[in-house]
């Protein structure tokens, strides 16, 4: 994990103390799942380019931005925020916040067990079983990787990406660029909770990662969600549960409250996968109430 280690020991430099918790991250992937990670880690790399020591300054900060939302969460049994508004006005819309947040988030993607079984799940457990010449949609793409990965599949026929964040669009319009992609994403400012654009079923394929925690109303993404999906469509939903963070503020506590979700929604499960916080086993991580990633890969019936 030659390119994983060279990304590390760049947050290491500058934040020594982080080395037990990067430790344990390696430890609890398998060989391939350490393959995969490797190569992503290499594309944040090249993403950082001449401001890797930057980006390494911000996943510190953010990642003591999440120690206050822990702390909070930990006293109070609940996020700090639950108005979708409020997010909006002091998260989303400030783009010094978030610019940090999401360069912060981008490292965590490689450097966090569960970000990363999250990623390693969707490119092989989910892009490959896709039908031929899929139409695909991401809501909040965000740091652009899952995007570039589905790009990079020759069988998708195209790709849209869908924020509330005008900085995050941004941001992911400019790392795909500078990832060189030759097929453009169409990537659109919308918000799902409102409409969902069109009533024509246009998208075989739908992933939302770490998007739904982010709602005052989950079921009614879910709902907007299936309306736009094709018969036979499939989702690729990621939702972690006790997981504090600025701009989450919907929490669930177990995972069987995600699969509920999904299930309401009217999708069929196929897949249900459980990826805890690094250095927690499932067991642990249910016990203490700890993040849990939730992972759902579902179908549209026909």
């Amino acid at each position: 994990m030659a390119n994983w280690w060279c990304l590390a020991n760049k947050v290491l430099s500058i934040w020594p103390e982080h080395k037990g918790f990067l430790d344990k991250a390696t430890k609890s992937l398998s060989d391939d799942e350490g393959r995969a990670i490797d190569d992503l880690a290499e594309l944040i790399t090249r993403i950082a380019s001449d401001h890797l020591d930057s980006m390494a300054e911000d996943y510190r900060w953010t990642c003591e931005q999440l120690v206050e939302e822990e702390l909070h969460f930990r006293r109070t049994g609940s996020y700090r925020r639950t108005k979708f508004q409020d997010v909006l006005d002091e998260v989303y819309n400030n783009s010094g916040f978030m610019g940090r947040y999401i360069n912060g988030l981008l490292m965590s993607q490689a450097l966090w067990a569960n970000h990363a079984r999250a990623f390693y799940l969707y490119v092989t457990a989910f892009l490959p079983k896709n039908v031929a010449d899929y139409d695909h949609l991401e809501i909040g793409p965000g740091h652009g990787l899952w995007l570039y990965q589905t790009i990079n599949d020759k069988r998708c026929k195209s790709v849209s990406g869908w924020d509330v964040s005008q900085t995050s669009i941004a941001k992911t319009a400019a790392i795909l660029d500078f990832l060189g992609v030759r097929r453009k994403a169409e990537l659109s400012l919308h918000d799902i909770q409102v409409d969902s654009t069109t009533c024509t079923p246009s998208f075989d394929s739908v992933v939302i990662s770490e998007v739904l925690e982010h709602l005052e109303s989950p079921q009614a993404a879910l709902s907007r969600i299936f309306d736009v999906m094709r018969p036979k469509g499939r989702l690729f939903v990621n939702m972690p549960i006790n997981s504090p963070a600025p701009d989450h503020i919907y929490l669930l506590q177990n995972p069987a409250d995600v699969w509920n979700l999904i299930d309401a929604a009217g999708f069929r499960i196929t897949e249900k996968h459980c990826c805890p916080a690094t250095g927690y086993s499932l067991e642990k991580a249910e016990r203490l109430s700890a993040t849990i990633s939730c992972i759902v890969i579902a179908e549209k019936p026909e």
